[in-house]
């Protein structure tokens, strides 16, 4: 069973001139090789503009969600997917694991969903490689956006924010 910490912005954060509010939670657990892990996991939402990746229309103050991790003392950041691999029977930790693998800083996203789809099939993750492939599939541009040019957001569907929410509520204890 894992031990649960918690960290809650409880009242708006203001810095750049913006507002911030969110919500996070940690869960800390033992592998199965013994190590100590542990996942910070939460969402936050910035008072700003941003651009929808689907759509490359305006949209105000989306949903973030982030996931980092720690394995023993010597593995830190993106590493839920060896975190899994020592916690696969840990429901908790899978339900993050699947949030954190669809929509981890999903406002930074380079493109549109189209240009994102048709990267699948590209085998470099070299900027400069990827931009040629989409070059010569006719998506470097796509409706007005150059690949890379700004960050996009892939937008949290409502539902995915609560079952979010509900998760880290739980994680914390809460009814």
């Amino acid at each position: 069973m894992p031990t649960v910490g918690v960290v809650i912005y409880s009242e708006p954060i203001a810095f750049k001139d913006k507002i911030m509010s969110g919500m996070a939670a940690t869960i800390k657990m033992v592998g199965d090789n013994g190590e100590r892990c542990q996942v910070e996991f939460g969402l936050e939402k910035v008072d700003k503009s941003a651009i929808d990746w689907q759509t490359l229309e305006k949209i105000e103050s989306p949903w973030t969600f982030s996931a980092s991790g720690e394995i023993g003392n010597h593995s830190f950041g993106q590493n839920l997917d060896e975190i899994y691999k020592l916690n696969k029977d840990n429901d908790l930790f899978r339900q993050v694991y699947k949030y954190w693998k669809e929509f981890h800083l999903n406002d930074l996203q380079a493109g549109t969903l189209n240009q994102t789809e048709i990267l699948k099939n590209c085998e470099s993750t070299d900027y400069d490689d990827r931009c040629e492939f989409l070059k010569k599939n006719d998506l470097y541009v796509d409706r007005g956006y150059s690949y890379g040019s700004k960050w996009l957001t892939q937008i949290i569907p409502d539902a995915i924010v609560s079952q979010i929410k509900k998760l880290i509520i739980e994680t914390r204890g809460w009814s």
